[in-house]
């Protein structure tokens, strides 16, 4: 047999349906730089695995899973919020994060009051020269001549 004989193989038809419910499911599919939603099927030593519907499961450093005593902060079932960060092509192994997955949703909070839709809420953690330190999920500066000691009502 010759490598161009392929009349031996059948001819397998493919209705216009299957073919765009293929092509509306790989556009649903994730995609490196987004944030989604995925469950958790393993919670290992170093790693946590967690299904987010890609051809692979992805993998989330336990160290963005735990508490300050080390404590796992989810558990299998969970369904948590990871940013798609990057995909191995030899491998095929796919590095998720939810702390990206969070410092995304405070720049998207930021930006939308920035845009004039809301506040920013924020925690004091220290002092600076003219201002003050603020954790707003994000590291930020205060300005003295913006800050108010009065509490609000």
């Amino acid at each position: 047999m010759r490598n161009d004989d392929v009349s031996q193989f059948p001819a397998v038809a493919v209705e216009d349906d299957d073919f765009e419910a293929l092509l509306d499911r790989s556009a649903e599919m994730a995609r490196p730089g987004e944030v989604v939603t995925g469950r958790i099927v393993a919670l290992g030593r170093d790693y946590a695995t967690i299904d987010i519907g890609y051809k692979s499961e992805g993998l989330v450093p336990m160290s963005e899973l735990v508490d300050r005593d080390g404590n796992p902060t989810v558990r299998v079932g969970d369904d948590i919020d990871v940013y798609f960060d990057v995909t191995d092509v030899e491998t095929g192994a796919i590095a998720l994060s939810r702390r990206k997955a969070e410092q995304f949703k405070v720049w998207r909070d930021i930006e939308r009051a920035y845009n004039g839709q809301g506040s920013v809420e924020g925690t004091i953690v220290g002092k600076v020269k003219g201002g003050l330190k603020v954790d707003i999920g994000v590291p930020a500066f205060l300005p003295g001549s913006h800050a108010d000691i009065r509490p609000r009502p």
